[in-house]
């Protein structure tokens, strides 16, 4: 739990730095977690984001971050609660996406499990680089089968649950 409070220090520091966060803003209670709205601008606009760390990432936080209005959110876990399907969840984003830009990406400390979708804006980068700082071992990206919904490695040809080909990313092993 302490290296919890850590990253939020750290991950607090560095969006305010980067003058993503209102003046005045607070982590606030988030179900079983603490979340922190921030922003991005874009040509002419701003998008909202919200940063969202618990110590278990719970069923109830991961689909809250998925049906929520906001068109970024980060979620950061020490650990994944293990009815927690974040293939599943992921495909369910995909479909409640609007045309303008969305970014979702979820961080487990826990194995360095990363599973994203979309691009992501220059405030997403910074958290992602800080948290990866912080490790000993960097994230790397997740690839979601798109038959079954399980999480592979990202080197992967086949997927490890039903063993269908994979779509093309990066370089097989």
């Amino acid at each position: 739990m302490n290296r919890l409070a850590d990253l939020k220090a750290l991950l607090y520091d560095a969006l305010e730095a980067g003058k993503y966060l209102a003046p005045g803003a607070e982590w606030q209670p988030y179900l079983k977690g603490e979340s922190l709205s921030f922003r991005d601008r874009g040509p002419g606009h701003e998008i909202p984001g919200l940063l969202i760390v618990a110590p278990t990432i719970t069923a109830d936080i991961a689909t809250a971050s998925v049906m929520g209005g906001s068109p970024t959110c980060v979620l950061i876990g020490a650990t994944l609660a293990p009815q927690v399907d974040l293939g599943a969840l992921r495909v369910e984003r995909v479909r409640r996406e609007e045309p303008e830009p969305h970014y979702w990406a979820v961080f487990v400390l826990a194995g360095a499990t990363l599973v994203t979708l979309g691009t992501p804006p220059s405030s997403c980068r910074l958290i992602g680089e800080m948290l990866n700082a912080q490790m000993s071992t960097p994230f790397v990206q997740s690839r979601v089968c798109a038959h079954c919904h399980a999480l592979n490695d990202y080197h992967a040809r086949h997927c490890v649950r039903c063993h269908r080909p994979l779509m093309a990313t990066g370089r097989f092993r």
